[in-house]
């Protein structure tokens, strides 16, 4: 059965909430339907934010110390990943990177970084350098330390 994502979508538009059912029709779309329901999210897209996209720049604090097991990352310690590890970047270069966000028209600089969580010293790194950057920059910042 053909579900008419279109319709959908204008249904949602005029202020209908979408049931559990549809929602789960969502969910289960088949292959074959794929772009027909592409189509529809595209419709209230479109009407809610335009052509617009929303450009984030990630910067990896810290690079291949997990030691968690997590299968699907490459940053994990059972991951043969050929990937770089280094320990946490210094606040210079964290700076740099926002600077090279906002020359970019980037509106998130996130920092990101492996590993369970932060140690006490790698924290305040971060800290100190958002500081600077919401000081000196129109740039919304986000952080993922582990």
């Amino acid at each position: 059965m053909t579900t008419n994502w279109s319709l959908m979508a204008d249904a949602v538009l005029k202020g209908n909430e979408i049931t559990n059912d549809e929602a789960l029709t969502i969910l289960n779309c088949q292959d074959e339907e794929l772009l027909l329901l592409v189509d529809g999210a595209y419709k209230l897209r479109r009407h809610y934010y335009g052509n617009k996209v929303k450009l984030n720049m990630i910067i990896n604090a810290k690079s291949g110390l997990c030691p968690e097991n997590c299968s699907y990352c490459a940053q994990s310690a059972i991951s043969q990943a050929p990937i770089a590890t280094y320990t946490m970047i210094n606040k210079e270069q964290l700076l740099k990177g926002a600077a090279q966000a906002v020359h970019a028209s980037v509106g998130t600089y996130c920092i990101v970084a492996s590993g369970r969580g932060p140690s006490n010293r790698e924290l305040e790194t971060v800290a100190n350098a958002v500081e600077e950057i919401k000081q000196n920059y129109p740039i919304k910042v986000c952080a993922c330390l582990g």
